[in-house]
């Protein structure tokens, strides 16, 4: 991996980016075999996190009852958002 300076574009920058380059090209060193599957698996579609019960975000309460107004809330929040700047994502079908 080429190292960062001031000068260079960050990694995460490019494309692919450098980071995952990395990652694909060298997914069976045993020193980072760990890494690729944190990097290529898949997400759920929502990951929400109770950041004062949960600074290190580890549980998703997107499943939890307890936590239905905030998610709903967060979602009505997204959305205007994203139709106030006229995100594709929710203008198609429109």
């Amino acid at each position: 991996m080429k190292p960062f300076s001031v000068n260079s574009v960050p990694p995460c920058f490019t494309f692919p980016p450098d980071s995952k380059q990395f990652l694909r090209l060298h997914h069976a060193d045993a020193s980072i075999v760990r890494f690729p599957s944190r990097v290529f698996q898949s997400h759920p579609p929502e990951e929400p996190y109770d950041l004062r019960r949960d600074p290190d975000q580890l549980i998703n309460v997107a499943d939890d009852a307890s936590y239905i107004r905030s998610l709903q809330a967060l979602r009505r929040q997204l959305k205007a958002e994203l139709v106030k700047n006229a995100d594709p994502r929710v203008l198609v079908g429109k």
